[in-house]
């Protein structure tokens, strides 16, 4: 059970803590306010995920496939590259 007293001791008046609950409940609509918009911001995340159809995502798949054999293959070309094969024998 509470007794209204302050860490010093002293006792607490009435409007002191109202003032300390007001407080408190604004803190509290303030945050509900953050995780209803974080709530909404990753349900539009996951609506936008799941609507995607599997032919945009295999399209995209290949390309990036395409992108990596390329740079592979760039990749392979400049390690083979030597000065010694174009100095004059």
């Amino acid at each position: 059970m509470t007794t209204g007293l302050t860490p010093q001791g002293r006792q607490q008046s009435l409007p002191d803590i109202e003032t300390e609950l007001a407080s408190a409940q604004v803190a509290m609509k303030a945050i509900t306010d953050r995780q209803n918009q974080s709530r909404l911001m990753l349900q539009n995340l996951v609506d936008q995920t799941e609507s995607v159809s599997t032919d945009q995502v295999a399209t995209e798949i290949l390309a990036l496939q395409t992108r990596l054999q390329a740079s592979y293959q760039t990749t392979s070309m400049l390690s083979q590259l030597s000065l010694v094969k174009y100095l004059p024998v």
